[in-house]
């Protein structure tokens, strides 16, 4: 705010003149701005104190000499014999062994090829083809094409329904695989003693020891909102066909359902129906939502917030470790867990700034202080690093981080200027230096040699307008993520519609 030019009176007699000096020419307005000044300079002094402070209790980890982890993989137990879940998989195996390749129709002893239970026009007329060279044999003289259609649809829907049992039972043996009693946890111990675990890894929380005591600290602190994957399509669906009116009718029906089958079997599980948000605002998946964001939802030619954006971005971490931890001990192995650094880690470290490494390194140990008990080593869990950043406040892009390969992945749908990518890099080049300063010393690797290399995804998509840099954004999210398994990036519309569903509904328990 600019101080108001103050002007004074001058008196004239004639004896005297008596000129008095203008505020303005000597930039006193007001003669106020030492006192501010003051004031500025002793809260930024302040300020380094108590970054200093929080800096070297954090630090204290990272000062130690380096020591090496391993992870034990926890997950279910696919070799113990004594398992329920694993008898049930063999028995399945079994019968899957057993199973001829070969097709009897009831009409006929002739061993027909084994074909899919949606067989091509090529096999279908093969078989033809070799019932007509067997109809000379006396045994079927009296064996038709027709019967031979009728029995081979009879047969198709046979296979059609041991289909759908069969993925009926897969998905209650991966609810049982979840609960089962065998399943272990992941563990981290140090190299040189394996004895005791330093860190314990749980689905939404870690537990580490530090000062010989055993602290529980959660990962994830919005269960309550992330979806399954069934529950997310029932709402995409109804979104397509028609909002609100087709919502509340699946709500009645699955009450009247889901009651009846308990009425049944007298289970006392869980009802889960789903209401559109009554109330703005609202916090959900760590962000704020408001009327704002269903605006801009509902509409085009609109600037996504980072409520939506970092919103999203807790979701796929969410469900990453909702899936991780479904995995038996042979998957977890070689499954790229994702962890998300959300816009306002880069956004509070102020790249266009004068450079205050001090913030940014207590920025970042503040961001992985579950992870101090392993000196900070949070890629030895999480291989899929992504951060989030919003240029000058006016464009999103996202890029991916590999520690042990030191290179950057930037998903920009806006490939302009790679000056900003270039701060980006230098600024986590100096974080991760930090984070393995003790390892890279021993190496005899300095800070101005540790380097991060920049690579442009040219294949990304492009945008063709001034403000969707944020879908573009979520888009690149949900590619890099094990949510789904895509080959091909999302299209807007898509998107929109993927993340209004996962923001503005809410699950409900029975009763409320």
């Amino acid at each position: 705010m600019q101080h108001r030019k103050l002007f004074k009176i001058v008196e004239i007699s004639e004896n005297e003149y008596q000129k008095v000096q203008q505020p303005s020419q000597i930039g006193q307005a007001f003669k106020t701005y030492q006192k501010p000044l003051q004031v500025i300079e002793t809260q930024q002094s302040e300020f380094l104190d108590y970054i200093n402070k929080k800096l070297s209790l954090l630090l204290t980890y990272l000062q130690v000499p380096y020591k090496k982890y391993i992870i034990s993989y926890g997950g279910h137990d696919e070799q113990n014999d004594k398992c329920q879940v694993n008898k049930i998989q063999q028995q399945n195996q079994n019968q899957i062994d057993c199973k001829t390749n070969n097709y009897n129709p009831t009409t006929t002893k002739i061993q027909l090829p084994y074909i899919d239970y949606k067989p091509k026009q090529k096999q279908i007329q093969t078989m033809y083809c070799l019932i007509q060279q067997e109809q000379k044999n006396e045994n079927i003289k009296n064996y038709i094409y027709d019967d031979f259609q009728q029995d081979l649809q009879n047969w198709r829907t046979n296979q059609e329904k041991k289909i759908k049992k069969n993925i009926q039972d897969a998905n209650t043996l991966c609810k049982s695989v979840v609960n089962c009693s065998c399943i272990k946890q992941d563990q981290i111990f140090e190299y040189n003693n394996q004895n005791q675990a330093v860190m314990i890894l749980e689905m939404f929380h870690t537990k580490y020891i530090d000062e010989d005591k055993m602290i529980q600290k959660a990962t994830i602190r919005y269960e309550e909102d992330l979806f399954n994957e069934n529950e997310l399509e029932q709402i995409n669906k109804l979104e397509q066909i028609n909002k609100l009116e087709q919502i509340n009718k699946l709500v009645q029906r699955n009450k009247l359902e889901q009651t009846n089958k308990l009425e049944q079997t007298n289970e006392q599980e869980q009802i889960l129906i789903f209401q559109k948000h009554s109330q703005y605002p609202f916090v959900k998946l760590n962000q704020c939502i408001g009327r704002k964001e269903e605006q801009l939802l509902n509409e085009t030619g609109k600037f996504w917030t980072s409520s939506m954006i970092d919103g999203y971005a807790n979701y796929l971490f969410g469900q990453d470790e909702k899936k991780y931890y479904r995995l038996s001990k042979s998957l977890r192995e070689c499954y790229k867990r994702l962890f998300i650094f959300t816009s306002d880690f880069i956004t509070n470290c102020n790249l266009n700034s004068q450079p205050f490494k001090e913030k940014w390194l207590l920025l970042m140990l503040e961001k992985l202080e579950s992870f101090k008990t392993i000196q900070y080593q949070f890629w030895l869990i999480y291989q899929n690093i992504a951060f989030i950043i919003n240029k000058n406040n006016s464009h999103w892009y996202m890029i991916t981080v590999n520690v042990t390969e030191r290179y950057i992945f930037v998903y920009d749908s806006l490939k302009g200027n790679h000056q900003h990518y270039d701060m980006v890099g230098d600024l986590l080049s100096y974080l991760f230096y930090e984070l393995q300063k003790n390892q890279l010393q021993q190496q005899n690797i300095r800070q101005d040699q540790y380097k991060f290399k920049i690579y442009v995804k040219s294949n990304f998509l492009n945008q063709s307008d001034a403000y969707s840099c944020g879908q573009y954004t979520c888009i690149a999210l949900e590619y890099i993520s094990n949510l789904s398994n895509i080959v091909n990036y999302k299209n807007k519309t898509d998107m929109k519609q993927n993340l209004k569903s996962i923001l503005f509904y809410k699950k409900l328990k029975k009763g409320k």
